[in-house]
């Protein structure tokens, strides 16, 4: 439906629904009323599909803006990211967003007191998380043990390893650097000789994840060549990633460029997680 700049993913979408995700359930966050009827119509060869209208909705990125499940109910945190100071009035519906998805989720929903968008956050489940160092940026003047402090009333997390940001990341996000692959498994990407600086900060932050979390085994993903001309709406190009995958259910979606890197990346993962 429209979106500015977003209708050319459509055919991804219809390619996942019909395709690698046909059994999977998925629900599907609709702005207009009218999109809705058109897809109880067009979507009826499909059970496993159910829609929610969410007219206060700006854009797709749902992990950000988006609520995290935890033992008692969904945690929401503040949408407000400064690098989208020019989008302030999007960020702020998709904040209001956020809040109807998480009431959709759960009876419960808990307010983390942060601003923070989930990208920003990854955990293995156990109460270990790690997030970059944009979150003291966009908390301030909250101190390091504040925040760990609000991780660990609010959403179970014993352990919070803060890493550095990737340069030229206007997001300051730990999801396109990190990920878990399992409870003690966890990727880290790994640049190029080509990208000297985006290689040194990546190894730096696998070694600051290693030293912090011994106990786990690390992995490392090649990443494709970075392509800052590719870039779109002041945002670095993100192809050539390969950690910023999709979990569904027992399976990665592993996004995948046409370059050497692919099949490389998509071994190694699958090693560590088969």
């Amino acid at each position: 439906e429209w979106f500015k700049n977003r209708s050319h993913l459509t055919g991804l979408y219809e390619y996942l629904l019909t395709g690698p995700m046909n059994d999977i359930p998925v629900t599907l966050i609709v702005k207009l009323s009218e999109t809705t009827e058109t897809l109880n119509r067009v979507l009826t060869y499909r059970d496993s599909i159910s829609l929610l209208h969410i007219p206060e909705v700006s854009d797709i990125w749902v992990r950000d803006w988006g609520p995290i499940r935890s033992n008692n109910g969904s945690i929401r945190a503040i949408y407000a990211p400064a690098y989208l100071k020019d989008y302030r009035h999007e960020a702020e519906s998709d904040n209001s967003a956020g809040a109807k998805l998480a009431q959709h989720v759960t009876p419960r929903v808990d307010n983390l007191g942060l601003v923070l968008d989930f990208g920003n956050f990854i955990h293995n489940g156990e109460g270990t998380a790690i997030m970059t160092t944009r979150v003291f940026e966009d908390n301030k003047p909250l101190s390091q043990d504040d925040i760990r402090t609000l991780f660990k009333d609010r959403c179970g997390i014993d352990r919070c390893v803060f890493v550095e940001e990737e340069p030229d990341d206007k997001t300051g996000h730990i999801d396109g650097t990190a990920r878990f692959l399992d409870e003690m498994t966890i990727a880290v990407g790994r640049y190029g000789k080509n990208d000297a600086a985006l290689r040194d900060a990546t190894d730096r932050i696998a070694d600051s994840i290693a030293s912090a979390l011994p106990e786990c085994d690390i992995v490392r993903v090649p990443h494709g060549p970075v392509r800052y001309s590719e870039g779109k709406e002041g945002m670095p190009s993100a192809r050539g990633n390969h950690m910023n995958f999709l979990r569904c259910g027992n399976r990665l979606f592993v996004p995948c460029y046409g370059d050497r890197d692919d099949t490389e990346a998509v071994e190694i993962i699958s090693r560590a997680v088969p």
